[in-house]
């Protein structure tokens, strides 16, 4: 299963032509018996509040994040995909 487009982002920008850079959170809990995700559960993942403890982790992520935001704009893509992906 491929990325959410946000699309609202890809309109305004012409396209899906842009970087984007992302944070994982993970998957929902696969239903007892199932292989595979649902598209609307892991869209509703997605959409939940976050908890406090997410909160947490994404807030010590965020220094990190910078530090591949700079890398991209300094040293170019592929530079930071090979560092922080």
């Amino acid at each position: 299963m491929g990325s959410v487009d946000p699309s609202p982002v890809g309109a305004h920008l012409g396209g899906k032509d842009f970087t984007r850079i992302k944070i994982g959170i993970g998957r929902p809990p696969l239903d007892e018996g199932s292989a595979e995700y649902k598209e609307a559960e892991v869209v509703a993942y997605v959409l939940i509040d976050v908890t406090a403890e997410e909160k947490q982790i994404v807030s010590q992520a965020i220094p990190r994040v910078s530090e591949a935001i700079y890398c991209l704009l300094t040293e170019g893509l592929t530079a930071a995909m090979n560092k922080y992906d």
